[in-house]
């Protein structure tokens, strides 16, 4: 992706905690990482967090952090969930989804992966949510979520 993007000439821009952009109404904060890290670290500990926000809607993407990322973090209460690491195995998600009291979840994940996520206890942490609407993307396909600032609406490919 790095030698695509030079290729084209585009200019890269390192993401760290505190950044933050716009674009018109919609707002993106970088919540981590909040550095490099070490060569040896893994790197779904160091992977990018975004708060995303349009007006009255907050999303959390949390890539591959899992709670024992996000759990550090300062984080509000969302409407959506981009549900960490493609759903796997993540003791800490229960806490998690009682502080981002989120109304839906979204589980980016391919159909009969190798790793057999979501994990079983993601998903009945998930399932303990009441009202949470989730969306696995191996049942649905593409999950678009749009949001007028206030309203949340959803469709799927499948």
């Amino acid at each position: 992706a790095l030698a695509a993007a030079r290729e084209e000439g585009a200019s890269l821009t390192v993401a760290r905690a505190g950044d933050e952009y716009r674009l018109g109404r919609l707002r993106l904060r970088v919540l981590w990482p909040d550095g490099p890290g070490q060569e040896d670290d893994d790197p779904n500990e160091h992977a990018i967090v975004l708060l995303v926000s349009y007006g009255d809607t907050d999303l959390l993407l949390a890539a591959d952090a899992e709670s024992d990322v996000t759990s550090r973090l300062p984080l509000p209460p969302v409407e959506v969930l981009k549900v960490a690491h493609h759903g796997s195995r993540d003791p800490g998600l229960a806490d998690l989804l009682e502080r981002l009291r989120p109304r839906l979840a979204v589980i980016s994940v391919g159909r009969d992966n190798d790793y057999g996520h979501p994990a079983p206890s993601t998903l009945a942490a998930l399932e303990r949510v009441p009202g949470l609407r989730v969306y696995r993307t191996d049942e649905v396909g593409d999950v678009v979520v749009e949001s007028d600032g206030h309203a949340l609406s959803v469709r799927r490919t499948r």
